[in-house]
Protein backbone atom coordinates (compact mmCIF):
# COMPACT_ATOMS: atom_id res chain seq x y z
CA UNK A 1 0.00 0.00 0.00
CA UNK A 2 2.94 1.99 0.82
CA UNK A 3 4.25 2.00 -2.79
CA UNK A 4 0.98 2.73 -3.87
CA UNK A 5 0.18 6.18 -2.62
CA UNK A 6 3.69 7.38 -3.47
CA UNK A 7 3.03 6.41 -6.85
CA UNK A 8 -0.24 8.42 -6.72
CA UNK A 9 1.43 11.19 -4.98
CA UNK A 10 4.29 11.24 -8.38
CA UNK A 11 1.45 10.97 -10.45
CA UNK A 12 -0.09 14.16 -9.48
CA UNK A 13 3.44 15.40 -9.16
CA UNK A 14 4.38 14.61 -12.24
CA UNK A 15 0.78 16.30 -13.53
CA UNK A 16 0.89 19.49 -11.79
CA UNK A 17 4.29 20.33 -12.88
CA UNK A 18 4.13 18.90 -16.80
CA UNK A 19 0.34 19.79 -17.49
CA UNK A 20 -0.28 23.27 -15.61
CA UNK A 21 2.66 24.51 -14.05
CA UNK A 22 5.22 24.20 -17.40
CA UNK A 23 2.19 25.50 -20.20
CA UNK A 24 1.14 28.20 -17.84
CA UNK A 25 4.71 29.41 -17.45
CA UNK A 26 5.47 28.69 -21.42
CA UNK A 27 2.12 30.62 -21.80
CA UNK A 28 3.05 33.30 -19.82
CA UNK A 29 6.50 33.66 -21.27
CA UNK A 30 5.00 34.25 -24.58
CA UNK A 31 2.29 36.46 -23.86
CA UNK A 32 5.15 38.98 -22.52
CA UNK A 33 7.97 38.27 -24.82
CA UNK A 34 5.88 38.25 -27.78
CA UNK A 35 1.79 38.61 -27.64
CA UNK A 36 1.59 39.35 -31.63
CA UNK A 37 3.23 35.56 -32.41
CA UNK A 38 2.03 33.88 -29.26
CA UNK A 39 -1.84 34.89 -30.59
CA UNK A 40 -1.38 33.57 -34.23
CA UNK A 41 0.14 36.37 -35.78
CA UNK A 42 -4.18 38.02 -36.12
CA UNK A 43 -5.00 40.67 -38.11
CA UNK A 44 -7.69 43.04 -37.28
CA UNK A 45 -9.87 45.50 -39.04
CA UNK A 46 -10.70 49.59 -37.48
CA UNK A 47 -13.06 47.78 -35.31
CA UNK A 48 -11.30 45.02 -33.61
CA UNK A 49 -12.65 42.28 -35.77
CA UNK A 50 -10.32 39.43 -36.77
CA UNK A 51 -10.07 39.24 -40.36
CA UNK A 52 -7.18 36.96 -40.62
CA UNK A 53 -3.74 35.81 -39.58
CA UNK A 54 -0.63 36.56 -40.85
CA UNK A 55 0.49 33.58 -41.50
CA UNK A 56 -2.42 31.45 -42.81
CA UNK A 57 -3.83 31.88 -46.27
CA UNK A 58 -7.15 32.27 -47.06
CA UNK A 59 -9.18 32.15 -50.64
CA UNK A 60 -9.85 35.03 -52.48
CA UNK A 61 -12.28 35.15 -54.87
CA UNK A 62 -13.02 38.50 -57.22
CA UNK A 63 -10.65 39.40 -59.40
CA UNK A 64 -9.06 42.57 -57.50
CA UNK A 65 -7.24 40.57 -55.35
CA UNK A 66 -4.23 38.72 -55.96
CA UNK A 67 -4.74 34.52 -55.37
CA UNK A 68 -3.10 32.42 -53.19
CA UNK A 69 -1.92 29.33 -53.64
CA UNK A 70 -4.02 26.63 -53.86
CA UNK A 71 -5.08 24.36 -51.03
CA UNK A 72 -5.43 21.08 -50.73
CA UNK A 73 -6.94 21.72 -47.01
CA UNK A 74 -9.52 24.92 -48.47
CA UNK A 75 -7.88 26.89 -46.23
CA UNK A 76 -8.83 25.48 -43.12
CA UNK A 77 -6.32 25.31 -40.70
CA UNK A 78 -7.95 22.49 -38.87
CA UNK A 79 -7.20 19.72 -41.71
CA UNK A 80 -4.11 21.41 -42.84
CA UNK A 81 -2.49 19.06 -44.56
CA UNK A 82 -0.78 18.06 -48.16
CA UNK A 83 -3.40 16.00 -50.23
CA UNK A 84 -1.04 12.96 -49.96
CA UNK A 85 -2.05 12.48 -53.93
CA UNK A 86 0.61 11.47 -56.28
CA UNK A 87 1.66 13.63 -58.93
CA UNK A 88 0.52 10.93 -61.37
CA UNK A 89 -3.02 11.33 -59.69
CA UNK A 90 -5.38 12.54 -62.88
CA UNK A 91 -7.16 14.70 -59.81
CA UNK A 92 -3.66 16.61 -59.32
CA UNK A 93 -3.61 17.21 -63.55
CA UNK A 94 -7.83 18.22 -63.66
CA UNK A 95 -7.04 20.88 -60.86
CA UNK A 96 -3.89 22.24 -62.73
CA UNK A 97 -6.05 22.53 -65.96
CA UNK A 98 -8.83 24.32 -64.14
CA UNK A 99 -6.05 26.89 -62.70
CA UNK A 100 -4.63 27.35 -65.78
CA UNK A 101 -7.88 28.29 -67.34
CA UNK A 102 -8.73 30.20 -64.38
CA UNK A 103 -5.53 32.37 -65.00
CA UNK A 104 -5.92 32.30 -68.78
CA UNK A 105 -2.47 30.76 -68.76
CA UNK A 106 -1.01 29.22 -72.47
CA UNK A 107 1.78 28.64 -74.04
CA UNK A 108 3.04 32.29 -74.47
CA UNK A 109 1.89 33.26 -70.77
CA UNK A 110 3.02 30.17 -68.56
CA UNK A 111 1.31 29.95 -64.88
CA UNK A 112 3.82 30.19 -62.49
CA UNK A 113 4.06 26.99 -60.46
CA UNK A 114 2.91 28.15 -57.42
CA UNK A 115 -0.24 29.16 -58.63
CA UNK A 116 -0.96 25.55 -59.84
CA UNK A 117 0.38 23.65 -57.17
CA UNK A 118 -0.57 23.62 -52.97
CA UNK A 119 2.16 23.58 -50.76
CA UNK A 120 2.60 20.97 -48.33
CA UNK A 121 0.38 22.55 -45.65
CA UNK A 122 -1.95 23.64 -47.59
CA UNK A 123 -1.90 26.94 -45.89
CA UNK A 124 1.22 29.38 -47.34
CA UNK A 125 0.08 32.43 -47.47
CA UNK A 126 3.12 33.30 -50.08
CA UNK A 127 3.60 33.40 -53.43
CA UNK A 128 6.41 34.36 -55.28
CA UNK A 129 7.21 37.56 -56.91
CA UNK A 130 6.76 35.68 -60.41
CA UNK A 131 3.35 34.13 -59.27
CA UNK A 132 2.75 38.07 -57.91
CA UNK A 133 3.62 39.85 -61.17
CA UNK A 134 1.55 37.32 -63.08
CA UNK A 135 -1.64 38.55 -61.64
CA UNK A 136 -0.85 42.37 -61.28
CA UNK A 137 -2.30 42.90 -64.80
CA UNK A 138 -5.70 41.60 -63.69
CA UNK A 139 -5.42 43.34 -60.35
CA UNK A 140 -4.29 46.73 -61.62
CA UNK A 141 -7.56 46.48 -64.32
CA UNK A 142 -9.98 45.58 -61.55
CA UNK A 143 -9.32 48.28 -59.26
CA UNK A 144 -7.99 50.84 -62.26
CA UNK A 145 -4.66 51.51 -60.81
CA UNK A 146 -1.73 51.78 -62.87
CA UNK A 147 -0.16 48.90 -63.02
CA UNK A 148 3.70 50.72 -62.09
CA UNK A 149 1.44 51.41 -58.53
CA UNK A 150 0.52 47.86 -57.76
CA UNK A 151 4.30 46.73 -58.74
CA UNK A 152 5.28 49.35 -55.79
CA UNK A 153 3.07 47.72 -53.44
CA UNK A 154 4.28 44.58 -54.57
CA UNK A 155 8.01 45.65 -53.90
CA UNK A 156 7.10 47.19 -50.85
CA UNK A 157 5.85 44.04 -49.12
CA UNK A 158 8.30 41.61 -50.96
CA UNK A 159 10.92 39.82 -49.01
CA UNK A 160 13.94 37.62 -49.32
CA UNK A 161 12.77 33.59 -48.88
CA UNK A 162 16.46 32.82 -47.97
CA UNK A 163 18.47 35.50 -46.76
CA UNK A 164 21.45 33.21 -46.75
CA UNK A 165 21.75 32.76 -50.85
CA UNK A 166 18.47 31.98 -52.39
CA UNK A 167 17.31 35.00 -55.11
CA UNK A 168 12.93 34.19 -54.71
CA UNK A 169 11.08 37.21 -53.25
CA UNK A 170 7.80 36.14 -51.83
CA UNK A 171 5.02 38.31 -50.99
CA UNK A 172 2.63 37.75 -48.17
CA UNK A 173 -1.01 37.43 -50.64
CA UNK A 174 -3.79 38.69 -47.50
CA UNK A 175 -0.63 41.92 -46.78
CA UNK A 176 -0.53 43.08 -50.13
CA UNK A 177 -4.47 42.46 -50.68
CA UNK A 178 -5.07 44.39 -47.14
CA UNK A 179 -2.87 46.99 -48.44
CA UNK A 180 -4.72 47.53 -51.75
CA UNK A 181 -7.92 47.82 -49.84
CA UNK A 182 -6.62 50.62 -47.82
CA UNK A 183 -5.35 52.42 -51.18
CA UNK A 184 -7.82 55.04 -52.25
CA UNK A 185 -7.31 55.95 -56.09
CA UNK A 186 -8.68 59.34 -56.96
CA UNK A 187 -9.43 59.44 -61.11
CA UNK A 188 -9.01 62.45 -62.71
CA UNK A 189 -10.65 61.35 -65.80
Amino acid sequence: MKHLIISLKLIVLTIAVCCIAYPALIYAAAQICTPYTANGWLLTDKTGKVTGSEIIAQAFAQDKYFQPRPSAADYNASSAGGSNLSPNNPAIAERAKTLIAKFNADGKNKLPADLATASGSGLDPHITMKAALFQAKRVADSRNMSIDKIKEILNKNAFRANPLGDETMLINVLMVNRELDSYIVVNFR
